[in-house]
């Protein structure tokens, strides 16, 4: 079943890494231009679309995973059970992944490499496994599904606290104190 979920949330994912390859350079020109209201902008509007445009993949997902399930299963009734059971489960709170990627590259446009790579390392490293640990333990293979939900969760509330102390920092004519 993780062979199957695994690939459709890196597709899920490729959206979003390309939302912040576009963005990262238009972030960093008006970063370096001290053009503070665009650096928001920029990151706002690419945070929003995103959130969308991978919220409605998750929910045609959502409506469609026995079907895609079935696309990889041969036939086994069993596998696309689990699989349909597991998928909805893992891939929930996908969209809030935006968050902790378009951070992570926001942070590299302005030249604050630090905080770009805590927030990578937070959610593949610092986050995802002991909650895959702890959930594995108590809820065995539902705390498996249940890890990377709840892990998007949490790496996005951090994420999104990283952000709004950077954020505020920018002044609208120049870079601020930060």
């Amino acid at each position: 079943a993780m062979g199957i979920i695994f690939p459709i949330a890196s597709v899920l994912r490729l959206f979003t890494f390309g939302m912040a390859a576009g963005m990262q350079p238009i972030i960093g020109y008006n970063y370096g231009a001290g053009q503070n209201i665009r650096v928001k902008d920029t990151f706002y509007y690419a945070c929003k679309i995103n959130f969308l445009a991978i919220s409605v993949f998750v929910f045609l997902i959502m409506l469609f995973a026995g079907n895609i399930v079935g696309l990889f299963s041969k036939n086994d009734p069993d596998l696309v059970a689990l699989g349909t059971h597991a998928m909805r489960i893992f891939l929930v709170m996908t969209s809030f992944d935006v968050v902790t990627i378009l951070g992570g590259r926001y942070f590299q446009a302005i030249g604050k490499g630090m905080q770009a790579i805590m927030l990578g390392l937070l959610r593949q490293i610092l986050i995802f496994v002991p909650v895959l640990y702890l959930l594995s333990i108590k809820y065995k293979l539902n705390g498996i599904w249940f890890s990377e939900p709840i892990t998007e969760i949490i790496a996005a509330a951090v994420a999104a606290l990283f952000i709004a102390k950077e954020m505020k920092s920018l002044s609208p004519k120049g870079r601020g104190q930060g």
